[in-house]
């Protein structure tokens, strides 16, 4: 119980603090739905795909790759140097809160951010080609 309401606690401070830096959230926004529209237009041409068709391809390897870029640029490992740059990752471990919980707090959060993304690049491949009756089959 108390490493749940740990990681919960931190997670939420995570996402409130994205939430602050509007910057932030647009990135994460933006690239992931800009990454679909250039591979959705990339695979239509190259492959002579129809827009509805070359969306619903691209969705899932755009996702992956935002991914992996926001891994290595923006994940955990950005989170924690911007705890230390402003001071508040030591003071955070000075507390009784547990690593574990601080670490999977940042998962949980990262995860909820990458759900979002899933949720807006799904939406705008089905925006982008109403025609299909789902994007998974």
């Amino acid at each position: 119980m108390k490493y749940g309401s740990e990681t919960l606690a931190i997670a939420q401070r995570i996402l409130t603090e994205l939430g602050r830096r509007r910057r932030s959230l647009i990135f994460w926004a933006i690239f992931p739905a800009l990454i679909l529209v250039l591979n959705g237009l990339i695979l239509a041409e190259r492959a002579q795909l129809s827009t509805a068709e070359a969306f619903k391809n691209a969705a899932p390897p755009s996702l992956v790759g935002a991914a992996l870029f926001f891994s290595c640029l923006g994940g955990s490992v950005a989170t924690v140097v911007a705890e230390r740059e402003h001071r508040t990752l030591k003071r955070l471990f000075l507390s009784p809160l547990s690593g574990f919980s601080y670490f999977l707090g940042i998962f949980v959060a990262h995860s909820v951010i990458g759900l979002g993304q899933t949720g807006l690049v799904y939406a705008i491949a089905f925006l982008l080609a109403p025609d299909l009756k789902g994007l998974g089959h």
